[in-house]
Formats: C-alpha cells, sequence, structure tokens
C-alpha cells in the first residue's frame, strides 16, 4: 500500500539499511507453509470491520512480522530482528561484536515494537494462491493455498531462513472465493485456464501471538483481493463470505 502508516516505513528502512550487506539473493517474499499450529482463544479481540484500507500495514519483511509479534507478546524478538536485518549480526561468532550490534539496533527495535502495538490491521500479498478453475455447483473458484487450510501459514524469510511467521484463524472462509457476476466470474476464469498468475491481497487483524516455534502472529482475515497481473482488483470477499 502507498499510503500504509510508518510500520511498513519502519520495516523498509531496515531492509536498506541494516540489510545493507545481506545476501540480495536471499529470499524475503511470504512462503505459505502448513504446520501444526495453536488458534488464538475464543476470547481474542475481534476486528472492527469498518476499518478502512487506508489503516492496514503493508507486511513485506520479517522484521515487522517480528515487530507485531514482540508487540503483542511477553517476549520481545530483539535477537531474531537483528538477524533478520543484519548480515553482519549473523554472521559474528564473537559474542561481543553481536551485542554491540543489537546495541546500536536496538533504538529502531524499540521504536517498530511501539508503532506495532497502535497497528494491528496488517496485509500482504500472496502470489501463489492456487485458485482453480470455476466450480458451477459451487459457483465459485476454489481456493488451495496451505494459509487457508488448519494450521496453514505464511512465513517470511530472511537469508533462506524464516523468521517469523502469520497464521490465521479464520482460512476456511476464504477456500472458495463466491463470483456472482458473470462478468467477473469469466474474466476471472479466463486468466485461470491461461496460467496467468491470479495473486491475493489479504487483510487482517493481529490477534494475538504463539512463540512455541517460530515467532508468529495470529490474525484473523477481514477481506481478500483478487489481484491480476498488474494489481488491478477484480474481485474482492469478505469475512463470512459477502462481497
Amino acid at each position: 500500500m502507498r499510503n500504509a502508516p510508518t510500520l511498513a516505513a519502519i520495516g523498509a528502512a531496515f531492509l536498506l539499511g541494516a540489510c545493507s550487506h545481506s545476501n540480495p539473493g536471499a529470499e524475503k517474499v511470504p512462503v505459505e507453509a502448513r504446520a501444526p499450529m495453536a488458534n488464538p482463544p475464543a476470547s481474542a479481540p475481534k476486528p472492527d470491520e469498518s476499518t478502512p484500507d487506508q489503516a492496514y500495514v503493508q507486511i513485506e519483511s520479517a522484521v515487522q512480522v517480528l515487530a507485531l509479534n514482540s508487540a503483542l507478546s511477553a517476549k520481545p524478538k530483539l535477537d531474531l530482528m537483528a538477524g533478520a536485518t543484519s548480515s553482519d549480526y549473523r554472521d559474528a561468532r564473537d559474542s561481543f561484536k553481536k551485542h554491540d550490534i543489537l546495541q546500536g539496533m536496538q533504538p529502531k527495535f524499540e521504536a517498530a515494537i511501539a508503532e506495532a502495538k497502535d497497528h494491528r490491521y496488517i496485509t500482504w500479498i500472496t502470489d501463489y494462491p492456487q485458485i482453480r478453475h470455476f466450480d458451477f455447483n459451487a459457483h465459485a473458484f476454489p481456493v488451495e493455498t496451505g494459509l487457508f487450510q488448519f494450521g496453514g501459514s505464511t512465513q517470511f524469510y530472511e537469508d533462506h531462513q524464516p523468521y517469523g511467521q502469520i497464521t490465521v484463524s479464520n482460512g476456511a472462509d476464504f477456500r472458495a472465493l463466491h463470483v456472482t457476476d458473470d462478468t467477473t466470474a469469466r474474466t476471472m476464469e479466463a486468466l485461470v485456464d491461461k496460467g496467468h498468475g491470479l495473486r491475493l491481497k489479504i487483510y487482517a487483524f493481529a490477534q494475538g501471538t504463539d512463540d512455541s516455534g517460530t515467532p508468529t502472529v495470529q490474525a484473523a482475515i477481514t477481506k481478500v483481493q483478487v489481484l491480476d497481473a498488474s494489481d488491478q482488483v477484480l474481485f474482492e470477499q469478505k469475512a463470512g463470505g459477502a462481497q
């Protein structure tokens, strides 16, 4: 999002600054996976469905996920944030050198964590949602991305290592995209048939954390948008199946 709040800018600053010596081929894109994950309790805070799109922060890096995880848990992940943003920190073997590097970056990390506390509405894009051919019986496009399966997650990598992930509590609501407009359905079907990459932009609210393994932000999806190759929004579906 071009007008996302400042947490996105902080994340970008880490990537351009602290990561200036990182492996240029390091994977930073989110990757969907399936793994047993705990779900947020029933008492977890619920999203405000009226929250405008411009209030959502675009998640593009592992450090942003770690900042949000740190903001919502009792265990700040400063060492992991340093590892996700600095190859010097990752490669250092001298404990004092690692300590000095972390000390230098700590004010930025603490600022990102403080910012994340006030920005729990997040959005990210998945490039390979595995949208299948239109099902006339269900009048919907099946979506087979691992994120929407039980225990599914979106993992964020740095230097080919997972540093943070997002898991969702209501992915089942989006395993089928119920497209009722004939023109829209035909447009999407033509792109699916040609193998042209439809992408999903996911809007969600961070409900809590799980620190039993890879630091995790647990979220509830508020809506998804189907994007074409030029990022044009073709279709939108909200939680519960509403369009």
